[in-house]
Order: C-alpha cells, then structure tokens, then sequence
C-alpha cells in the first residue's frame, strides 16, 4: 500500500517512515499539514498516517480536506497525539479519521492498524467497481447491448449540453 505520513516531529516522521517501510509498503512523508495536502494530491495515497497537532494546517483539517476531496477513492486516515485523551479522539473521528494512536508509536499497534486500513481500501474499491458495473448493466439493454432508455436520456443530456455550451446543432433519430 501507498502510505503517507505527516509529523512535525522529524524524530516521530523517521519512526513511522522506518515502521512502514519494514512491514513492506510505499512510504513518502511531510512535514506539515500543507505539506501533507500537496504530497495527498499529487500521490493519492491509500493510507494517511498523520500528527494531530501541527502548526498551520493540523492533523484534523486535513482530514477534512481529504474527506471533502475524494473522488471516488478512499484514503484511510490515521491519527497520532502525545494526548490519549476522550475529547481528541472523538474530535479526530468527527473530522474523519479512521482510526486514532498513540505516541510514541508502537510498530506492532500500527501493523495491526495497516491491515485494517488494507481491508477496508479494498473493500471500498471493490464496491466502487460494483457500482460502477451496476451502473453500466442500468443503462444497456441486456438482449441487445445496446443504450436503453435510462443509457439513451443521458446520453441526450450530455450532447444537449455540449451542444449548447459550443453553440453546434445535432441531429436525432428515432428508430422503434
């Protein structure tokens, strides 16, 4: 899996990068928050491991920031905080987080947490294709192959718009 990590602390950074390398994933890492945005966007990771307490943008903004982002593809968020307390926790999975450790990070609870993650990545993609396939199966006529009538209204849609977006005529036959 695609792990991205993102501490302020290098010394908590390098430990988390080295536990996740050793378990056998991709590991990029950030610095901060804003850091950690780009790094998201540009590498769509399917793990976020992530510090809650950062200056600038912390670890519960850019959970939201993710949440409010995805496209289709899940990232599973895992928070970190020095603080084990009730109130950060749940504000955390209020944010979005998937799931909340504790520092210092132990290598065996974040093993434990990336199998999770690894289970609940795929079975989101998994359904992301379900429906896409039921999607498809909802808009062709199973004897033919051909668009049927839900295919065909948004397929008209679609070349209404663009055609009056590019200002081009079109033409439509109807055949029974």
């Amino acid at each position: 899996m695609r792990v991205l990590i993102v501490d302020d602390d290098l010394g908590s950074r390098l430990v988390a990068e080295a536990a996740v390398t050793a378990l056998g994933h991709e590991c990029r890492s950030a610095a901060d928050g804003e850091q950690g945005w780009a790094r998201y966007v540009e590498w769509q990771p399917e793990v976020l491991v992530t510090d809650r307490t950062m200056p600038g943008m912390d670890g519960t903004q850019l959970c939201r920031a993710i949440r409010e982002a995805e496209n289709g593809s899940y990232t599973y968020v895992i928070l970190l905080s020095g603080r084990d307390e009730r109130a950060d926790v749940l504000s955390g999975m209020d944010a979005g987080a998937d799931d909340y450790l504790a520092k210092p990070l132990d290598s065996f609870a974040l093993q434990v947490r990336l199998l999770a993650a690894g289970r609940v990545t795929r079975l989101h993609r998994d359904l992301q294709q379900a429906r896409a396939a039921l999607l498809a199966q909802a808009h062709t006529d199973p004897l033919t192959g051909l668009r049927n009538r839900l295919g065909l209204d948004a397929h008209l849609e679609a070349l209404h718009s663009s055609s009056r977006r590019y200002g081009r005529a079109y033409c439509l036959a109807l055949c029974d």
